[in-house]
């Protein structure tokens, strides 16, 4: 694989980090929201959100750590 390759998985990959990693952090804040009364809706989709928030963040997490570590491998083989 040339480098621009592995430059744009690496790219890539640290974008799906920063993704999940957020949305993991933002699922949680706001998880704590609903459990200390700020949040007053009344929706019954509430843990549908927060459960596929879940899901959704440790996906993007795991793919960009399943990227980076692609890219580690193909450098080591240059």
């Amino acid at each position: 694989m040339s480098t621009e390759g592995i430059i744009a998985l690496v790219i890539i990959g640290l974008i799906l980090t920063a993704v999940g990693i957020w949305e993991l952090v933002i699922s949680i804040k706001y998880f704590r929201n609903i459990k200390s009364g700020a949040v007053k809706s009344k929706s019954g989709f509430l843990g549908f959100s927060i459960w596929f928030s879940l899901v959704f963040g440790v996906l993007f997490s795991g793919a960009g750590l399943g990227t980076l570590i692609t890219a580690i491998i193909n450098v080591t083989k240059l």
